[in-house]
């Protein structure tokens, strides 16, 4: 790769020579050069040298640093000459065998106040005068604007190498016409990929109509007084390849004039929209196939849940059949015992059922809540347990706010229904002891909640259990049959409600003698 001092001076040293001849012919100088200064800034770096024919041994190679008579003109950034030159302090840094010199000048090429080289002359018959010094001030500005106009097209062939390098690396097309010819102007590798066109073929095509599909054409041609109008526009269009295909683009389009103001050039930026689309395309399959997955997944667990309901109930009309049964006939205590085993194994059961049906439809459905009372809820709840456990001695208290009115739904029963019966269950006491009691709470945003405390004197849970019980994924479900499940039920109906349930010891420290649930439910306007 070339860099851009080689380039710049390459393209400047045309330039100069024509200015180094003029200027030698107009001084009568015989000899000279021209030079640029190193990227270092230490030495001079010769362009041309003309020796007049004089013999000079000294090695082309060799650096001419910057120092002597020139290192003055570098300095001093002026016309500077010496007609002694041989007889000066100068020959000490003059190499052996150079050829010689009497009369030396040099005139600084000067751009931005800085020096940037030189233009050297040397053996004028007579010397050098003032008038010299004149003419070579001249030619030396001539010589900075020939080098500076180099640079700056160095500088700009440096930038469009670059931009076009930048853009023929895009994924995406880039692609430049003229608004009202339709000639192409630039098109970058991509596009050529895409399309499978040669430069040629795309050099002889009309845009955009060459390269769009018919339907394309006609939705571009819809949209033409916006473009015009705002000057850019997104529109998804079809590109056609060399083999007829069309391929989806999702396409940026903007208006610009050229540099010289004549013409209105389109900007195309497109991205393939293939890949993507094929995504979609996986991904609405995927979901056809869950949807028609889950819709299966439902019909087979109602299909499920509705048979094993009725088998369970099968179970515990025949259980209830041989109880009637066995009041006219003597039972043992045994048999007594398996059929009360039997009526509670097939309450569980049905329990569950109803709990999971519960909890599907809690992350499925949206539920739209209303007003409930408390009293009224827990209420229904007791007379529930107390119907459920007739064998069971308890003691339930109560101490509500009045009008406990809260956020909720139908299943609001099942959170009192699963912590009470949990009471009961897991309870060894010959006397079941329950407190709940309430009041109301204002909340740092000025909200009513209901918090409500039901205390039981039950086995307790394991501080390490405490949170396990609300997730029924937990190894303490396992290990506690039927706690954990009824309480994930608990915990989901809370978060419906906005809401939130805690467990902690009833005597703290201790947790063998009960446990306490804490509920807090958002109030809602009588």
């Amino acid at each position: 790769m070339v860099s851009i001092c080689e380039e710049t001076c390459k393209n400047f040293a045309e330039a100069a020579r024509q200015i180094f001849e003029a200027a030698k012919t107009l001084t009568g100088a015989t000899s000279g050069y021209v030079a640029l200064l190193s990227e270092d800034g230490y030495r001079n770096e010769v362009l041309f040298l003309d020796s007049g024919g004089l013999p000079c041994s000294v090695d082309p190679d060799l650096p001419m640093p910057i120092r002597g008579l020139r290192g003055e003109a570098y300095k001093k950034g002026c016309v500077i000459y010496d007609n002694n030159f041989s007889k000066s302090k100068w020959m000490q840094y003059m190499p052996s065998g150079h050829v010689t010199l009497e009369s030396v000048l040099f005139a600084p090429i000067i751009i931005d106040q800085e020096v940037e080289g030189l233009i050297g002359l040397a053996n004028k018959d007579g010397g050098f005068g003032e008038e010299d010094k004149s003419i070579m001030a001249a030619f030396a500005n001539a010589a900075s604007i020939a080098l500076m106009n180099s640079k700056l097209l160095d500088t700009t062939k440096e930038q469009k190498d670059f931009i076009e390098h930048a853009i023929n690396a895009l994924h995406d097309i880039f692609f430049v016409f003229e608004f009202n010819t339709g000639q192409t102007l630039w098109w970058n590798r991509a596009f050529k990929d895409i399309t499978g066109f040669d430069d040629d073929t795309i050099r002889s095509m009309h845009a955009p109509d060459d390269f769009l599909t018919q339907e394309s054409i006609e939705h571009l041609a819809q949209t033409e007084e916006a473009f015009r109008k705002h000057g850019k526009i997104t529109i998804d269009i079809d590109l056609i390849t060399e083999t007829g295909d069309a391929i989806p683009i999702e396409c940026n389009a903007s208006l610009k004039e050229d540099l010289r103001g004549e013409n209105l050039n389109v900007f195309f930026i497109g991205r393939d929209l293939r890949e993507l689309r094929e995504k979609e395309k996986s991904l609405k399959e995927s979901e056809n196939r869950y949807r028609r997955a889950y819709q299966r997944a439902n019909f087979f667990k109602d299909l499920l849940m509705h048979d094993i309901n009725n088998i369970l109930q099968g179970i515990l009309s025949s259980a209830e059949f041989i109880e009637i049964l066995a009041t006219k006939h003597q039972i043992t205590s045994k048999m007594e015992h398996s059929l009360d085993s039997i009526k509670s194994q097939v309450l569980r059961a049905s329990k569950l059922i109803d709990n999971i049906r519960k909890l599907m439809l809690l992350n499925q459905d949206e539920r739209e809540l209303g007003k409930m009372n408390l009293e009224n809820v827990i209420n229904r709840s007791i007379r529930l347990l107390e119907h459920n456990h007739p064998d069971r001695e308890m003691v339930i208290t109560k101490d509500l706010p009045d009008h406990p009115i809260v956020r909720g739904d139908e299943l609001i029963i099942d959170v009192f229904d699963n912590i009470l019966n949990n009471a009961v269950i897991h309870n060894n006491n010959e006397m079941v002891v329950i407190d709940i009691t309430g009041k109301e709470i204002i909340t740092q945003e000025g909200n009513i909640m209901f918090r409500i405390h039901i205390s039981d004197n039950g086995v307790g849970i394991r501080d390490g259990q405490k949170e396990a019980i609300f997730n029924r994924s937990d190894s303490f479900e396992k290990n506690r049959k039927g706690m954990g499940f009824g309480l994930s039920l608990v915990s989901k109906i809370m978060d419906l409600y906005g809401g939130a349930i805690k467990v902690k010891n009833k005597i703290a420290g201790d947790y063998t003698k009960g446990t306490t649930f804490i509920l807090d439910f958002p109030g809602s306007d009588a």
